[in-house]
């Protein structure tokens, strides 16, 4: 008696025969109602409207857009740099401490720094409600963990020979820092 044997190459098509019941409903369901809906947006996007009302609402927008964007720009920037300098190991060794708390400093940034910005304004706007401040927020805290995660290796990987030289001169440890790097 002949047996069919399958070649192994063709087993791996065998749990595609599940979809043929799939694609038979599928066939057997499609409707065209959201064909006049589908024709309306692609109009709209080749022929936008350029209503008073319309073209306002885009400028504010843009406007509001921009000024969030800049605002967490600063924000971020001013802290991400403070924050770096703590998270230094520079910083704490000229201050004579050990650095055990730089490294502490980066492993607790790396947690707001993980979280993307979109949870961190999902979270926030379940606390303050919906208004720009959250958005600036929102992008500011990650931003800012990770401004300090490039400005302290930057520190750390710079010349200390200036900073070394100003402390053995006698100048106080946080003006050398402040002068030399």
């Amino acid at each position: 008696m002949n047996r069919i044997i399958l070649a192994p190459t063709l087993l791996i098509f065998l749990p595609a025969l599940a979809l043929i019941p799939v694609l038979i409903n599928l066939i057997k369901d499609i409707h065209t109602g959201g064909i006049e809906l589908l024709s309306a947006f692609l109009q709209a996007a080749i022929y936008p409207s350029v209503d008073k009302i319309v073209v306002e609402s885009a400028w504010n927008g843009l406007q509001l857009t921009i000024t969030i964007a800049l605002t967490s720009w600063i924000i971020s920037s001013g802290i991400g740099l403070l924050l770096g300098l703590i998270s230094s190991s520079i910083f704490w060794r000229t201050l004579n401490i050990s650095e055990w708390i730089a490294r502490l400093i980066r492993q607790c940034l790396a947690i707001p720094r993980s979280i993307h910005e979109l949870i961190w304004g999902l979270l926030l706007q379940g606390l303050l409600g919906l208004s720009p401040v959250v958005a600036i927020i929102a992008i500011s805290i990650p931003y800012s963990c990770f401004v300090a995660r490039v400005f302290s290796g930057q520190l750390d990987a710079l010349d200390h020979k200036g900073l070394n030289a100003l402390i053995q001169g006698g100048t106080k440890p946080f003006s050398a820092i402040v002068t030399s790097l």
